[in-house]
């Protein structure tokens, strides 16, 4: 509605020429109930073509849910009527109503239409911002309703006779009717439209830390701590690791330490129940969402994880749920890490960050032509993998490498990450070939048993075999003790 047509006439004259004004208390009741006489007939002509207009638009607003552009813009031009009437009257009947004394029972019915007439146009104007977005919802869906109606099952049938079949005795649409049906399509297909879309690239890589503080990190939490960073450090306590040299321990220097801190008090305030610890799966799924964002995504699904993470086939619910829980828990995980100390010993980039430790949001995507509903928004690159690339301690393998015939339990993925992991190192340095002690590979994949470390030897030689086949390593050997690996 305009303001022209909102702001009612300015003139006190009603259309007998007399001055309303001339109501006062002063008059003889006598005076008054003359004037009346002459006045009522007049205005209420005004109030009953006013009556008209409103019971009109009712009729049409009742036919509403319809979605027509016939029927919106019926009630759109009969509410504006309905406007200008009551705009017009309105100044001269609520004075004359405040200043004249009604003494008949017609006349106090007169005041009592006049009040509902006028509340009801309020509801009218109120409503309007609903009106006008019903309308803008109709134009977007009417060429979607054409190209729906013209499917077989509706017989080349139009809106308005589709709308008609589909109504009961009353008037209403039946539930589960052709019209509903085919309102129900448009209405997804425009959903369809105006979800985001996007094309996400398969990653070929994956890029691994070999920083001590993913290494700390990744291993800190062997069993379920309820949100403990240690045994002894609890909530948003930091832990000290420390990262101080050789040369500088053999001189005795003081400590070089990163202080950094990981807790899960988030995932109790949004009503998470997984397990409070970061586990090998975790943190697979962790290098794979890294591996797709810089393949060039920010869009991405639980289905291309579980690819990147170096699976083969389509994954199951079983496994897609098991992803989306890792997802949730490191975004409500928060971390702390503050270099500044390393920073001024060593000359390594200065790394503060203070945030989830898998900074995302979910949402409902068109990936690649399919309809996503918990496609991924990555805002950046995983801040733990940032850290190892600021600090060159970060080595890339093909994802081949993951693909290894191993089942990808959190116990085989342990084996096979520090195997990666030591590799890995060992190649950066000047040899050709690295000596791996069980004793240690058992301490850092929580090896305790005397069958698991039977079974540890068969999986150890399968992944190996793996890495040869690859082109990782070159050839490797294995003795009582240890085994040695060439490259």
């Amino acid at each position: 509605m305009t303001d022209e047509q909102k702001t009612p006439p300015q003139d006190t004259q009603n259309d007998s020429g007399s001055d309303v004004s001339t109501f006062n208390s002063d008059s003889t009741a006598k005076e008054v109930q003359e004037t009346a006489n002459k006045e009522v007939p007049q205005e209420m002509h005004y109030t009953q073509e006013a009556i008209e207009a409103v019971a009109a638009a009712a009729a049409a607003i009742n036919n509403i849910r319809n979605n027509t552009q016939e029927t919106i813009n019926a009630v759109a031009e009969m509410a504006t009527n309905s406007l200008l009437a009551f705009s017009s009257v309105t100044d001269a009947v609520s004075e004359f109503i405040s200043t004249a004394s009604f003494s008949t029972a017609d006349s106090a019915r007169q005041v009592a239409t006049f009040k509902s007439l006028t509340s009801a146009l309020q509801n009218a104007i109120e409503n309007s911002e609903e009106l006008r977005q019903r309308i803008k919802e109709h134009e977007a869906l009417r060429p979607l309703l054409e190209k729906e109606l013209k499917k077989p099952q509706y017989n080349n049938k139009s809106i308005g006779e589709l709308i008609d079949e589909s109504k009961d005795e009353n008037g209403e649409i039946i539930d589960g009717s052709l019209w509903q049906q085919a309102l129900n399509a448009a209405r997804t297909a425009l959903a369809a439209q105006e979800t985001e879309r996007a094309t996400v690239k398969r990653a070929d890589s994956v890029d691994y830390p070999v920083d001590k503080l993913n290494a700390e990190i990744w291993n800190l939490f062997k069993e379920d701590t309820n949100g403990q960073l240690s045994l002894a450090v609890i909530g948003n306590a930091s832990l000290p690791l420390d990262v101080t040299s050789t040369k500088d321990k053999r001189k005795h220097k003081d400590p070089v330490t990163v202080i950094y801190s990981v807790n899960f008090d988030e995932l109790d305030g949004n009503g998470i129940k997984i397990t409070k610890r970061l586990t090998p799966f975790d943190k697979r799924v962790y290098y794979a969402v890294s591996a797709l964002f810089n393949a060039g995504n920010n869009v991405i699904t639980l289905t291309q994880i579980h690819y990147a993470m170096g699976n083969e086939g389509k994954p199951s619910n079983v496994q897609v749920q098991k992803i989306y829980n890792a997802v949730s828990k490191m975004t409500g995980a928060r971390i702390s890490v503050d270099n500044t100390q390393e920073a001024d010993s060593y000359k390594y980039p200065r790394f503060v960050y203070e945030g989830s430790l898998l900074p995302m949001e979910r949402g409902a995507v068109i990936v690649n032509g399919q309809l996503a509903d918990a496609a991924i928004h990555i805002f950046r690159e995983p801040p733990l993998i940032t850290f190892a690339r600021k600090r060159m301690q970060i080595t890339t393998v093909e994802l081949k490498l993951l693909q290894s015939p191993v089942s990808k339990t959190d116990a085989n993925l342990q084996i096979d990450d520090y195997l990666i992991e030591r590799i890995a190192k060992a190649k950066n340095g000047k040899g050709k070939s690295c000596r791996i002690l069980y004793k240690t590979l058992y301490e850092r994949t929580s090896i305790t048993t005397k069958k698991q470390r039977a079974r540890a030897q068969e999986k150890i030689k399968r992944y190996l075999d793996h890495y040869k086949q690859c082109g990782f390593i070159t050839g490797y050997s294995m003795k009582a003790d240890g085994l040695t690996v060439h490259y």
